[in-house]
């Protein structure tokens, strides 16, 4: 993981390894990320899978992937009011709470 600053006037841009080795088999690719207020990232891929993604605050030494839900239907956008994440896909508007177990 290495941080690479890509212009003067940009931000800082992290490079995040998804878990390509993953019991689903899973390819993974990112169609959208939010945060919740705690620092918690959640991702979404084009093949309807939701990760939650703890560790990308600080020096990214433990990033830790878990797919918590799947099967939705080709989902482009998500977004995080308050704890709760929501995304769209084409069947419409989906609202996901993860359950209060602890991460790993």
């Amino acid at each position: 993981m290495k941080r690479r600053r890509i212009a003067k006037w940009a931000d800082l841009v992290d490079r995040v390894r998804v878990p390509r080795d993953n019991p689903w088999r899973r390819n993974i690719r990112i169609a959208d990320i939010t945060f919740r207020t705690d620092g918690l990232g959640y991702a979404v891929s084009f093949v309807g899978d939701v990760w939650s993604v703890a560790g990308l605050a600080g020096e990214l030494k433990e990033v830790r992937w878990r797919r918590f839900a799947s099967g939705l239907h080709q989902p482009p956008s998500m977004g995080s009011v308050n704890e709760s994440v929501g995304l769209l896909d084409t069947l419409g508007n989906t609202a996901l709470h993860e359950l209060l177990v602890p991460f790993f």
